[in-house]
């Protein structure tokens, strides 16, 4: 039998651990989702993620760069996310981690500087 916890902090984020598919149809809002996770993630709960639109980052360290949040961003403009797009991270540190990086940055001011950034590093 799985558990479900709920940790939350300062009334403002919740850390939810326990059965991915009760997790989801409990918490998620009734707004559009876009599902951040590995491929290992995908692996073993594609079928519950599937009817949303999710972004896969790779495995390990190695994945906490700039040009891994650059890739999320990019499909986020191309899946035409706004501010009021619920981000989901699933997974475990590295994906976590990911997630709330882009929580720094909302996606309005993303966009709208998008452009010049890209343009001074390429």
């Amino acid at each position: 039998v799985v558990m479900n916890y709920t940790i939350e902090i300062k009334d403002k984020s919740k850390i939810l651990i326990g059965n991915v598919g009760e997790l989801l149809s409990q918490h998620l809002p009734n707004k559009r989702v876009v599902v951040i996770s590995d491929t290992n993630i995908d692996r073993h709960y594609h079928s519950l993620i599937a009817e949303y639109d999710h972004i896969l980052i790779g495995l390990g360290e190695t994945s906490k760069t700039i040009h891994t949040l650059d890739m999320i961003y990019r499909r986020l403009i191309e899946l035409e996310a706004d501010r009021s797009t619920f981000i989901l991270g699933i997974g475990g540190g590295i994906v976590t981690d990911i997630a709330g990086c882009l929580a720094l940055y909302p996606l309005r001011f993303w966009v709208r500087w998008m452009p010049a950034w890209v343009a001074r590093t390429e």
